[in-house]
C-alpha cells in the first residue's frame, strides 16, 4: 500500500510526514532524494550544470539551492527544464524505495505537476489557509511575502490538489488535533488493508 503526501508550498507536509515517521512507518521524501541527486558528481548535479552553467554553483563546487530556486520560481521555461532533467531520476529512486515495504508514505510535493497520480494507492492533500502558508513560507525561506506568493501561485493550485485527494488534513488546527487526523487515517488504512501489520 503505497499512500501519496502532498499539498502546497509551505502547507506542512514534512510537518505530517515527520510524525508519521516518528510513528515508526517509512517515509520516502522525494525532496531528500533530489538533495542527494544534486550533490557534487550525482547525476542530476551534472544535468544541473549543462543546462544551467556554473553561475548556479556555490564556491564549494556545489549547486546553490537558493539561486536556482530563484530562477526557476521566476522563469516557467528554467522551470519546466530543471523538472525535465531531474524528474525521471527522482521518479527512478521513488519507485525503488516505494515498492521495499507493505505500507509507505510517498511525500511527493509536485504529485499532481509531475504526473505521479499513478505511482500512489491513496493521496492524502495536506492544507492550510493561503496566509499561513504564505507566513511559514516567509519565516522558513526569509523571503517577502510577494515572493511567498510567486511561490505559491508557480505550483498546480491548492485548490485543485484538494478535488484530487481521497484524504484533506488541515494543518490550520493545533497540532493535537493535527495529529488525532493523521492517527484516524493511519488506524483506518491499518484495519482496510490487515495484512499490513
Amino acid at each position: 500500500m503505497i499512500v501519496g503526501i502532498t499539498g502546497g508550498i509551505g502547507t506542512g507536509k514534512s510537518f505530517v510526514a515527520s510524525y508519521i515517521k516518528e510513528k515508526g512507518y517509512p517515509i520516502v521524501s522525494s525532496d531528500e532524494i533530489s538533495s542527494v541527486l544534486m550533490k557534487k558528481g550525482n547525476q542530476n548535479y551534472l544535468n544541473i550544470v549543462d543546462a544551467f552553467g556554473k553561475a548556479v554553483l556555490l564556491s564549494n563546487g556545489e549547486i546553490n539551492r537558493k539561486k536556482l530556486g530563484q530562477l526557476i520560481f521566476s522563469n516557467k521555461e528554467d522551470r519546466a527544464l530543471l523538472n525535465k532533467i531531474t524528474h525521471p531520476n527522482i521518479i527512478e529512486e521513488l519507485k525503488k524505495q516505494g515498492t521495499a515495504h507493505k505500507l509507505v508514505f510517498l511525500e511527493i510535493p509536485l504529485l499532481f505537476e509531475a504526473n505521479l497520480e499513478y505511482m500512489v494507492d491513496e493521496i492524502w492533500v495536506v492544507a492550510c489557509s493561503e496566509d499561513i502558508q504564505i507566513n511559514r513560507i516567509v519565516k522558513r525561506d526569509e523571503i517577502t511575502q510577494k515572493e511567498a506568493l510567486l511561490k505559491i501561485r508557480s505550483q498546480y493550485p491548492l485548490a485543485e490538489k484538494k478535488k484530487k485527494a481521497h484524504f484533506i488534513i488541515n494543518t490550520n488546527e493545533s497540532k493535537k488535533n493535527i495529529y488525532k487526523e493523521i492517527d484516524q487515517l493511519i488506524n483506518r488504512l491499518e484495519k482496510k488493508n490487515k495484512w499490513i501489520l
